[in-house]
């Protein structure tokens, strides 16, 4: 049965061996052709994607609509917009004062930047006054109803004499015409007059409330403590990897410049989009640094192995032609890459490169005995069949991700498998090609010895007893090591999705975020609940209070009353009442005009006690009186001084009532502070309910907590809690799925390539022992998988596969007999390159590229042990007693 399996396989290399022979007769006739030809669409390609092809850095990119909880989380940005903030966070340090002048300065600062679309670090004055009727009760909206024919006087800019003045009008029209008044009249004109006569006296130091008194600024507080927040909207480039780059260095400068000014007080500068682009920093800065370090290894590998750099690095230029037209197919076939997607070159120089080296070394072992075109035609007839199927398995296991629910890992798939498709050909076409017209004229001189140069014809014998025992037992000790390193994998290996814990360690972002947290502050994840009707706010709040997970339930009822006829009557008056046209001129307050308010309001005052007045109303007006009589008094002392003062309290209570007639005219929402305003409501006039987590939802177990109490809230909710647990179980869900396939699909290919089961199973079985080891060496070092190195999955496959494949095509060519020669010297150097390649970043600060470089280089030195010294045991083993395979293998 092995004989039968070993004639299929050469039944199938007759008709390999034709196509590779016509391949290798194209590249000898025009090798210049085929070497122009590639770099025409290399460099068409190259200068194509530089033009057309873009970066989407939207992480909600990645899922794609076509999952139902993100199309409701995309409707949920179109109406009520970003709320993904920068956040400045303000520690008074005890010094309240202080950090308040410093919010204000960062704020007034931030507002100045050209970058940033809006910041707020509170809700000032003006915009209480402005949400005021729609806050206040009954009783407080009806009373400024009655006083609302104040309100053109108001927002006219008189001065302190014009209120004066008017005031005093008013009264003196009450007092002579009063008693032929409606009680509704009297009513209006004495509210009119009182409200104008408070405005007037705001300058006082005791004056009463009214609207010249500037209400406290209420800062935002980031929890139960004293931290504050500053909210920041800047515009985001997701064109960009880091998408904020340039605010978010100004806003840093900024910060610096106000902790100067403020030593005392501690701010910092947190929130995801900060989170996002410190995180593209460091791994940026990690990538270059990893990059050219092992640039400089595999370099030096390549002189010490090869014995010169002139064909390596022919491999290497057409390793980056193949590279162009990926960007070229990428900008074809999509015209973007997400943050998934733009990964493809890792997976390329992780394994397409590997490629050219098993090219060169086939052609170097030519060149020890036939000149450069016998070589090329050895090295296509050898090399060519195993680097493509090689890549034809490696590119169908990214290929097989076009079926995955997850678009970034689609596009991840389809870029990645088209590119390593692609670097294989140009590979087997082109780079023979170059070697052909590097060498061909040359005079012919002794090779260097190298790795890769020795005689075609060695051989061995692999079948005498004891090295059939060695084979017996590596082949038990390394099946039973990937066992067991499969038991151990399963049972420790996790999955790590909290990403704080796979950023840098020592960000000031991420100390910052772990400080809210702490405070109980988790303004970067909540869950909004979406109703169309103000009326439902109360009963989703109701049920969020009964479930212990959600801290808080927010939402515009916290600062609102519930709206009814009545009150949307009064504040329309009051809206329209407050359309004053501007003053002729402004009048200051002077004796003459307090001495006249005063006297009409202790005559106002005598009047009502004689007519039976409640003793309140009546100590009211005498009380105002007073306090004019005391305005009086301080304009005579302090002329300057008290005209100063009842001056900037006129223009208070100008801007005020012009915030408060613009709140009472317009919506809900254009009545709510900047702060609140895309928070509560939308465009199209729905509401949200704000739900935010008791629990540090960074940690994924908690996370699933607080989405299971909102989908009891309320089974539409959404938000970036919503969508980061979906898509982590999307992308667990993606990973199984597409193993699963790749397994079948990898079986599928093998058998095709081999035309035999048995050398098919060998290879799968040679696969999963490398991944088994893997597995188990992970577990025991504790590297969980993670959103970093999840990827490295379909490359360790890709790896381990295409090492396979090499292998067994030598021993199907005579390996078992004359040796593996250059073929496992070819894997051995391919997995050193990976682990190079990859084992640099294990210095990387992202603690995510630090993982991504433990995972690989553990898989590539058990993919390389299991392929180098596994599967030839397993073949030996298998061809044992077989006469056939002792026929040496044919020369080109």
């Amino acid at each position: 049965m092995v004989a039968r399996s070993w004639r299929t396989v050469s039944g199938s290399r007759g008709l390999r061996r034709r196509l590779m022979d016509r391949l290798a007769a194209v590249v000898a006739r025009r090798p210049l052709a085929i070497v122009a030809g590639t770099a025409f669409l290399a460099l068409a390609s190259a200068l194509w994607s530089a033009w057309h092809l873009r970066l989407d850095a939207d992480t909600n990119s990645l899922v794609g609509d076509d999952q139902p909880y993100m199309r409701r989380y995309r409707d949920f940005l179109r109406d009520f917009g970003d709320l993904e903030y920068i956040l400045l966070v303000v520690d008074p340090a005890g010094n309240e004062s202080e950090a308040n002048e410093a919010t204000r300065e960062l704020v007034t600062g931030l507002r100045a930047l050209p970058d940033l679309r809006g910041a707020t670090g509170s809700v000032t004055s003006a915009e209480q006054y402005r949400l005021s009727t729609w806050s206040m009760s009954d009783a407080e909206l009806s009373g400024l109803h009655e006083a609302r024919g104040a309100l053109p006087v108001l927002t006219s800019g008189p001065g302190a004499g014009g209120l004066l003045l008017q005031s005093t009008d008013r009264l003196e029209r009450l007092l002579a015409d009063g008693a032929g008044m409606e009680r509704t009249r009297q009513r209006e004109l004495a509210a009119e007059a009182f409200l104008l006569a408070r405005c007037a006296l705001g300058g006082m130091p005791d004056a009463p409330a009214s609207l010249a008194t500037a209400l406290p600024e209420r800062w935002l507080p980031a929890g139960p403590g004293p931290l504050r927040l500053v909210l920041v909207m800047p515009d985001k480039n997701f064109e960009t990897l880091a998408v904020i780059e340039r605010p978010l260095q100004e806003i840093r400068d900024l910060i610096t410049k106000v902790r100067r000014a403020h030593p005392s007080i501690e701010i910092g500068l947190t929130g995801k989009p900060v989170l996002k682009a410190d995180e593209m920093r460091t791994t940026s800065d990690d990538m270059s640094t990893a990059s050219v370090v092992a640039l400089l290894l595999c370099a030096a590998l390549f002189m010490v192995v090869f014995r010169g750099v002139k064909r390596p690095m022919l491999a290497v230029l057409v390793f980056l032609a193949g590279s162009a037209l990926t960007y070229g197919a990428a900008t074809l076939m999509l015209g973007h890459l997400n943050l998934l997607s733009v990964v493809f070159m890792l997976v390329l120089v992780g394994v397409g490169l590997d490629y050219g080296v098993h090219m060169v070394a086939r052609y170097l072992e030519g060149l020890r005995h036939l000149g450069p075109a016998a070589s090329v035609r050895h090295t296509i007839r050898q090399a060519v069949p195993s680097v493509l199927a090689g890549a034809l398995t490696s590119a169908g296991t990214f290929l097989l991700a076009v079926a995955a629910p997850m678009r970034g890992l689609r596009e991840l798939g389809l870029v990645s498998g088209v590119g390593l498709m692609l670097c294989a050909i140009t590979m087997a076409i082109t780079l023979p090609a170059l070697l052909l017209l590097l060498d061909r004229g040359a005079r012919r001189e002794p090779l260097k010895r190298g790795l890769f140069m020795e005689p075609l014809d060695r051989r061995q014998d692999p079948f005498g007893g004891r090295a059939a025992m060695r084979h017996w037992l590596l082949t038990g000790a390394f099946l039973c090591a990937a066992i067991g390193g499969g038991w151990i994998g399963w049972d420790r290996i996790r999955f790590e999705s909290n990403l704080l814990r796979l950023q840098a360690e020592g960000l000031d972002s991420v100390g910052w975020q772990r400080k809210l947290q702490a405070a109980g502050g988790n303004a970067t994840w909540f869950g909004a609940c979406i109703t169309d009707s103000i009326d439902r706010i109360p009963e989703l709040v109701e049920r969020a209070r009964k479930e212990p997970l959600i801290g808080q339930a927010r939402s515009v009822l916290d600062v609102v009353r519930p709206d009814t006829r009545e009150r949307a009557a009064w504040r329309m008056a009051i809206g329209n009442a407050a359309l004053g046209r501007p003053a002729s001129s402004r009048q200051i307050a002077t004796p003459p005009l307090a001495d006249g308010l005063a006297q009409a309001l202790g005559r106002l005052a005598d009047g009502a006690g004689l007519a039976g007045a409640p003793e309140t109303d009546v100590a009211t007006i005498r009380a105002l009186r007073d306090g004019v009589q005391a305005l009086n008094r301080a304009l005579r002392q302090s002329p300057d001084e008290m005209v100063r003062a009842s001056e900037l309290a006129a223009g208070r209570s100008t801007e005020f009532a012009t915030a408060l007639g613009a709140g009472a005219r317009g919506s809900l929402r254009q009545a709510l502070p900047d702060a609140m305003r895309d928070t509560f409501t939308s465009s199209d006039g729905r509401s949200a309910v704000i739900l935010n987590p008791v629990e540090d939802v960074w940690d994924p177990a908690a996370l699933e907590r607080f989405v299971a109490a909102m989908r009891r809230v309320d089974p539409d909710v959404t938000g970036v809690p919503i969508t980061v647990f979906e898509s982590l179980r999307l992308m667990r869900r993606s990973f199984l799925q597409q193993g699963v396939l790749a397994t079948l699909f990898v079986a599928i290919v093998l058998l095709a390539d081999f035309r035999s089961l048995r050398l098919a199973a060998l290879s799968l079985v040679s696969l999963a022992a490398g991944m088994g080891v893997t597995v188990g060496v992970m577990g025991v070092l504790d590297v969980p998988l993670s959103l970093a190195n999840f990827f490295a999955i379909p490359i360790m496959i890709g790896l381990g596969i295409d090492s396979c494949i090499h292998v067994t095509h030598r021993a199907i060519d005579g390996g078992l007999l004359s040796g593996f020669g250059s073929t496992r010297r070819a894997v051995v150097v391919t997995a050193l390159t990976t682990t190079i390649g990859f084992g640099t970043l294990l210095w990387a600060q992202h603690q995510g590229l630090r993982s991504l470089g433990a995972v690989m280089t553990i898989a590539s030195v058990a993919c390389l042990a299991s392929s180098v010294w596994l599967l030839p045991a397993m073949l030996r083993i298998m061809g044992l007693g077989v006469p056939r395979l002792r026929t040496a293998p044919s020369m080109p």
